[in-house]
């Protein structure tokens, strides 16, 4: 006999069998599929099981942002509090291609994400800080960037929404 799956009665789920998704969600792989206690291909092996049903998903492809962050360098790179941080962007609206030269903190990619939910507050430093607007342009779809640093908490006021919307 077949036995129920419990991931299948979460909401998460009951959404991506629906092929509804939330307007915002954050999803954060496991320690193993974040490569923190596995190798780097099971890591990758999750992303592309992952991502596809996203990506595939045509209200992510009219309006959709996936950001995937890598929160740590080598341990031998300490500039800047923490050395070169990558990060991902996907979607409809992302420049294809681009690598920004622009520095960035992770308050930076915390304003975007405020940014591109239009609040009107943001948390800590992203409330002070620029969104990288510099990664949204015509209908492209990938781009590269670092972060560095950490961002404090809590937040600090308003903060008016000033990257263009995915």
């Amino acid at each position: 006999p077949r036995r129920p799956n419990p991931a299948a009665s979460t909401p998460a789920a009951r959404d991506t069998s629906n092929r509804d998704r939330p307007n915002a969600s954050v999803v954060i792989p496991n320690r193993c599929n974040d490569a923190h206690d596995c190798s780097l291909a099971t890591a990758d092996h999750w992303l592309k099981t992952n991502r596809p049903p996203l990506l595939s998903n045509p209200q992510f492809q009219k309006s959709g942002l996936l950001l995937i962050v890598f929160d740590e360098s080598v341990d031998t790179d300490h500039n800047h509090g923490g050395g070169h941080v990558a990060m991902v962007a996907v979607g409809p609206k992302v420049k294809r291609g681009f690598v920004s030269s622009t520095f960035y903190r992770h308050e930076n990619l915390l304003s975007t994400v405020c940014s591109t939910l239009v609040l009107f507050g943001c948390p800590g430093a992203g409330n002070s800080s620029a969104p990288m607007a510099d990664l949204f342009g015509t209908s492209q779809r990938q781009v590269v960037v670092d972060l560095n640093e950490s961002v404090p908490y809590p937040p600090q006021g308003p903060h008016p929404p000033s990257a263009p919307t995915p």
